[in-house]
């Protein structure tokens, strides 16, 4: 089950967000290997929205950055200064899926996206 994570957005600037992906066993968290992995996350106004949507974040187009070490289960996520001041919507909603090495698919984390304007330009 996808955890739910609201994230914000200021436009005109560099949006950076980090997860951690842990799996817990006997109160012990260990983060998850993301050797082999990819990942690609969307954003809509709403689910079920066709394409295009608002912004796509991929392994493939460096949005999404994976630390494949066992000690991290890393992932981040990077939206350019330029791409943020370009938005022209102010909500919606996201998922981000990591996509394993024998291609099964999981949906880590969703939720709310708010993209505030900014004062100074």
């Amino acid at each position: 089950m996808a955890v739910k994570v609201d994230l914000l957005i200021d436009k005109g600037a560099t949006f950076e967000h980090s997860f951690k992906w842990f799996t817990v066993s006997a109160g012990v968290k260990t983060a998850v290997s993301l050797a082999g992995y990819t990942a690609r996350m969307k954003i809509r106004v709403k689910k079920g929205d066709p394409d295009p949507p608002l912004a796509e974040l991929t392994t493939g187009n460096g949005g999404i950055t994976l630390e494949p070490a066992a000690e991290t289960g890393r992932i981040d996520l990077l939206i350019d200064a330029a791409v943020t001041d370009a938005y022209t919507w102010s909500t919606g909603v996201y998922d981000l899926e990591l996509i394993a090495p024998d291609s099964k698919v999981r949906r880590l984390v969703q939720g709310r996206v708010a993209a505030n304007d900014s004062v100074t330009t």
